[in-house]
């Protein structure tokens, strides 16, 4: 235990790992492919849907890097933790979150304190809203093993959503930002093409805004294609407050960086893959998707690690805890690990 420890800090308690390019980024599109691989395999019908908007958001990613060049934009639209420490630390919290604030209001509900448990997940995971059938893995119960239904329902998932909602949908939506501005700009005053481009790109805070709100509308517009939502309208609302909280927190000042959305999606799609009364497979069926070979492997890769590594590392962790909290209170402004 020692020489882990001694592996995982120096004497001056520095980060080892603190790479400016965070290594989970890799696991994380593996992890989009194999689930984008799966979907395809087992006649999901979203599988068209996703893998086209990964195309257009790797392709908007290469066009934004081109338009968006400067160093102060990369850090405000790409909500990637630089260091592996606070990468760490935010997905272990986004995953914590949900889990007790549905253990707090199942207690309080419980002791008559409130009429209604105040966190839901079967509400707030956009694939299992409401006590309704979610027909988006429909196909996979038919024909997927447990482990292969877990893993894509409460993993791939998550993690597909989160790179395109908190990512994809951003970029879209600061490029469509941009346009606009321009084109008001172009409406406004008399420039040649390229100064009114160079001055649409130093509204900085209007576009940062503006992608915020657009991915906020983009969400709450694709749920359109899921018949729950359709028969339960006021979930647009509350998916739509979802995301825009997400957003804030991942983008404004706290900056958490999207490996809290995810871990935050993650632990929603756990408790509605368990909980909901039509699809769910309650605790026993959990333990037979995760007691498999690769599904011990995945939960040890995918919870046990992460915490171990905030356990071990928990002297330069709270350093990072500090300046998150200070963001949470506007004492001061969140970066991604810089």
């Amino acid at each position: 235990m020692k020489t882990l420890k001694k592996l995982l800090k120096n004497k001056k308690g520095v980060s080892v790992f603190n790479f400016q390019f965070n290594p989970y980024i890799f696991a994380y599109l593996t992890i989009v492919i194999v689930t984008l691989v799966f979907f395809d395999r087992f006649g999901l019908p979203a599988a068209g849907t996703y893998l086209l908007l990964s195309f257009t958001t790797l392709f908007l990613l290469f066009f934004g890097f081109f338009l968006f060049k400067e160093e102060n934009y990369v850090k405000d639209l790409l909500p990637f933790n630089r260091s592996f420490d606070r990468g760490t630390l935010v997905y272990v919290l986004g995953f914590i979150v949900p889990l007790i604030a549905f253990i707090l209001g199942a207690t309080l509900l419980k002791l008559n304190i409130l009429s209604f448990n105040f966190y839901n997940p079967l509400i707030m995971a956009p694939l299992a809203a409401s006590q309704a059938e979610p027909t988006s893995f429909a196909a996979l119960r038919l024909k997927a093993s447990p482990t292969t239904q877990w893993f894509t329902e409460t993993q791939g998932a998550p993690i597909l959503e989160e790179t395109l909602i908190s990512f994809g949908f951003i970029i879209i939506s600061a490029l469509l930002t941009v346009l606009f501005i321009t084109i008001f700009l172009a409406l406004t005053i008399k420039q040649t093409s390229l100064q009114i481009l160079k001055k649409s790109l130093k509204y900085k805070k209007t576009i940062l805004t503006g992608a915020i709100i657009g991915s906020v509308l983009i969400f709450m517009g694709i749920h359109s294609f899921n018949g729950t939502y359709i028969e339960n309208k006021q979930l647009f609302l509350f998916a739509g407050l979802f995301r825009l909280v997400v957003n804030l927190l991942i983008f404004s000042f706290v900056k958490l960086g999207l490996e809290f959305g995810i871990g935050l999606h993650e632990a929603n799609n756990l408790l509605a893959f368990v909980l909901n009364s039509k699809s769910g497979v309650g605790i026993d069926g959990l333990l037979t998707a995760i007691t498999t070979p690769i599904g011990l492997l995945l939960v040890a890769f995918m919870w046990i690690i992460p915490i171990l590594i905030v356990i071990l590392r928990w002297e330069y962790m709270k350093n990072y805890l500090k300046d998150i909290g200070k963001s949470l209170i506007f004492i001061k402004r969140g970066s991604y690990g810089i």
